[in-house]
């Protein structure tokens, strides 16, 4: 119909006309073809990929540290600041008393400056002066690793300090993270085989590989809090402390095989 009314219409602009009407015969011959491309085509096996099969693979690795960080913070507040200094000065004192008594030797207690800064709350929905806030972190480092239930029972037991976080510490943290990428390697691979001959094929060469995670276990901060009890008990200290006492390091990947008759 349109192109007929271009037809029998008496054209103002032959030439606008005539290019219209080129364009509507292009666009009605081309149609079909682009409505041939936008229909879906069914599957079969020449799109599906028969001859690959992926896997993915962890692998964990666990070894004693070389030593042992607490990281420590001795914390108070005072309507002075030098009261809240002599109380922070106190507490250090029974502390390195303390480590002192058990074998800990001084220079192994690394103190940090001293931080002071007023504190506030709010009450009915104003804010009151509370006191100083007073505080310094310790670092210890020990190697002695029987020692280490001797300072739960200080730190913890005695509430002395604070706990802030315990970091298992190795310089071996490069070599636990190749061997757990070989380890997860030699996983996936075996996992390949498995199910490549259950469905009656055989793994061939590697065709992509894909390291999807390789992580150091988070070390032990919320997990002194939460079973501190159980940490310095006398029946299973030393079991505890083995126990909790690990470099763990994971490794997830990713593998694609082909698959061979």
């Amino acid at each position: 119909m349109l192109i007929a009314s271009l037809i029998r219409r008496r054209p103002e602009n032959p030439s606008k006309n005539v290019f219209m009407l080129k364009r509507i015969l292009l666009l009605a011959l081309l149609t079909p073809f682009y409505l041939a491309a936008a229909e879906p085509k069914p599957l079969t096996l020449a799109t599906i990929d028969q001859r690959t099969v992926t896997v993915d693979a962890v692998a964990i690795v666990k070894t004693k540290p070389e030593y042992i960080e607490w990281f420590l913070e001795i914390q108070t507040i005072q309507p002075t600041v030098q009261e809240g200094r002599n109380a922070v000065d106190n507490s250090l004192e029974r502390l390195q008393a303390a480590l002192k008594k058990i074998g800990i030797k001084e220079n192994a207690l690394v103190t940090s400056d001293l931080d002071q800064r007023r504190q506030y709350t709010w009450r009915n929905q104003s804010r009151e002066f509370e006191g100083f806030y007073t505080s310094v972190t310790l670092r210890l480092k020990t190697t002695d690793f029987p020692l280490i239930s001797k300072i739960n029972s200080q730190i913890l037991a005695d509430n002395l300090v604070e706990v802030k976080w315990l970091a298992r510490r190795t310089d071996r943290e490069g070599e636990l993270r190749q061997k757990a990428l070989a380890d997860a390697a030699i996983a996936a691979r075996k996992k390949a085989e498995i199910l490549a001959t259950t469905l009656g094929a055989k793994v061939g060469d590697v065709l992509l590989i894909e390291e999807k995670t390789v992580e150091r276990a988070q070390d032990l901060g919320d997990l002194l809090t939460t079973n501190s009890a159980k940490f310095v008990s006398s029946a299973d200290r030393e079991e505890s402390a083995s126990q909790m006492l690990e470099v763990t390091v994971r490794a997830s990947i990713r593998v694609t095989f082909e698959l061979v008759k």
